[in-house]
């Protein structure tokens, strides 16, 4: 049987919201409106992230860099993921996050050859930035990346998709995946739609379930 665990990454792969700081910190915390309309439902965050894009300041390097020392990864993903390459699982990265940033972080972590799917910041050669979204799928979701279509997408490849997350975006790819790990408002919004999941909060508790999947075998 093909196995894929699709992950997220802010909040789930990544110990802190990468997304979240980075534009507060270079949009010197001018998109509060724009967040508070996301947060309150009336902003997909693809309208939110290309409205955001034009207040951004800063050079392309100066949001690298910020972005690659400001948190680490779980301190267990990476034995979780050498633990699925043993044993012949893939593990994709699917975020609403940015591209540039977890690359640099997956770098960081010589974790470079894991496959992502995320929207992508563009740095204009007249300045400024631009924002593109090659997962994005209005029929299903206003997010910039869609994670449902993603986990769809890998329906004629793998016979089981796992899928780990922790936040709103997650909502649509963990309920098309067979099996989910869940916390924070991914597991408020399971428990509320009577999702059967696993509750996690390191990735410490997904090897420990699936090492037990695995000496079942």
């Amino acid at each position: 049987m093909k196995r894929l665990f699709l992950c997220d990454f802010d909040g789930t792969i990544s110990l802190k919201d990468v997304s979240h700081h980075l534009l507060t910190t270079f949009t010197n915390d001018n998109w509060q409106e724009i967040e508070h309309d996301f947060i309150s439902g009336r902003l997909g965050s693809k309208e939110a992230y290309e409205r955001v894009a034009r207040l951004l300041k800063g050079s392309w390097k100066e949001l690298h860099d910020y972005a690659r020392d400001y948190t680490g990864l779980d301190p267990y993903f990476q034995e979780f993921y050498h633990l699925c390459k043993e044993n012949d699982i893939a593990v994709k990265i699917v975020s609403d996050g940015f591209d540039f940033y977890i690359s640099a972080l997956l770098d960081k972590y010589n974790l470079g050859e894991i496959e992502f799917f995320s929207n992508q910041l563009i740095s204009k050669p007249e300045g400024g930035f631009d924002m593109k979204f090659p997962y994005y799928n209005p029929e299903c979701c206003l997010s910039g990346t869609c994670k449902g279509s993603v986990v769809s997408d890998f329906r004629q490849t793998y016979d089981h998709i796992s899928f780990v997350g922790n936040g709103i975006s997650d909502r649509c790819g963990a309920s098309r995946a067979d099996t989910i790990f869940a916390k924070g408002v991914l597991y408020q919004y399971c428990q509320k739609k009577g999702l059967d999941c696993f509750q996690w909060e390191s990735f410490l508790d997904i090897i420990n379930i699936l090492k037990h999947e695995l000496s079942q075998k």
